[in-house]
């Protein structure tokens, strides 16, 4: 599956990812975090993520075996991977959803430009092409993008304390019905 959009700037491409862009993966997984949580996840935890631990972590994921959840990447025209979101089988079941999404990243540079909707639009429809009805996220509450999915119809739950390196933090819950 891959799919075509275009912005002012340039065409973007989101395709469900494959084991070549397990290193791109990476790399934005680690980027995002520091970008989004810079000032709010200490330094020293930020500093200690690294772009190989984050690869070995994703090379168990990719490619998944059918019904068992995914990986889309958006990419740019020259191919490189600027954002992803990582979903599949819902991991908690107390409040009967079936699906959800464990990962959603796009690179800060690229805010703002439609393409955090198209990725979860086409996350969504996945989703629902498995059979799945519902989905929620959790996303610490001081990020600064929590906006993007209360203005994409999430519709907050609840709050958990979680433990984020020698730090507490707080994680909302947003669902959806698709």
């Amino acid at each position: 599956m891959m799919e075509h959009f275009s912005s002012p700037e340039t065409n973007f491409f989101i395709q469900s990812a494959q084991f070549t862009d397990i290193k791109e993966i990476a790399r934005v997984h680690v980027n995002s975090w520091c970008e989004s949580y810079d000032g709010i996840i200490s330094k020293k935890y930020l500093e200690s993520l690294k772009y190989t631990d984050k690869e070995i972590m994703w090379e168990q994921f990719i490619p998944r075996r059918p019904g068992h959840g995914g990986t889309l990447v958006v990419k740019t025209s020259d191919g490189e991977v600027i954002g992803f979101s990582d979903f599949g089988p819902a991991r908690e079941h107390e409040h009967g959803f079936d699906s959800e999404i464990y990962a959603f990243y796009l690179l800060k540079k690229y805010h703002g430009k439609g393409l955090g909707r198209e990725l979860l639009k086409r996350t969504f429809q996945k989703l629902k092409e498995d059979g799945y009805s519902s989905s929620y996220l959790w996303v610490f509450k001081e990020n600064p993008s929590k906006g993007f999915y209360e203005k994409h119809d999430g519709t907050y739950l609840k709050s958990m304390s979680i433990q984020v390196g020698e730090e507490s933090h707080i994680e909302d819950l947003y669902y959806w019905d698709l």
